[in-house]
């Protein structure tokens, strides 16, 4: 697996070969000028993409610092796992892997994000689907990868029940939270090696 760091080193070089593939008018950066021509291009539009998805991943390193990045297929920076450590509450100390789809729309289209790990929480179910509102109705292009992971360690701080995927899980935590943590404790001493 490729990790952060090392995908920094081979970045500007995949950027430049992306820029001189690119059709259409160049700027004096080398960048390709947009206009309404060309955006509506699928090249562009994936060029656009790996522009903004490139900003995003590097802005992570910064922003969100205790997170793992791990690229499994180092040619594509579009699939990665995210590694995250609940700090406190519930989940406190365990370890959460999460798997990103990246599409060749985004920012336009959120990306699809499943948890790797089997855990009992009302908003991830027994497949790995995340309940993330910012994931689905919710998403505007604005947001960023490092607004999903900023939502991802909230709901690992503070699930919410009202919005639930394990309705088992989250009708446990309203009724009976001493039984909730026993399960959690449960399954992570299952977990651990």
């Amino acid at each position: 697996m490729l990790r952060l760091a090392a995908w920094k080193q081979t970045k500007e070089a995949s950027t430049e070969d992306s820029v001189r593939n690119q059709s259409g008018p160049v700027s004096s950066t080398g960048q390709p000028v947009l206009t309404s021509a060309t955006l509506s291009s699928p090249e562009t539009l994936h060029w656009v993409s790996q522009q903004r998805l490139q900003y995003d991943l590097t802005e992570l390193e910064s922003a969100v610092p205790e997170i793992e990045l791990s690229f499994p297929n180092a040619a594509d920076i579009s699939c990665f796992e995210v590694t995250l450590r609940a700090s406190e509450g519930w989940y406190q100390g365990v370890c959460f892997r999460f798997a990103f789809a990246v599409p060749q729309t985004y920012p336009f289209r959120p990306p699809q994000v499943r948890c790797l790990n089997p855990v009992w929480h009302p908003n991830l179910d027994e497949h790995g689907a995340v309940c993330l509102n910012i994931l689905r109705e919710d998403w505007k292009p604005v947001f960023t990868l490092s607004s999903i992971i900023y939502g991802l360690l909230h709901l690992l701080l503070e699930p919410s029940p009202d919005d639930a995927l394990n309705m088992a899980a989250a009708a446990m935590m309203v009724a009976d939270p001493a039984a909730f943590a026993a399960r959690i404790r449960q399954q992570v001493r299952e977990r651990s090696p």
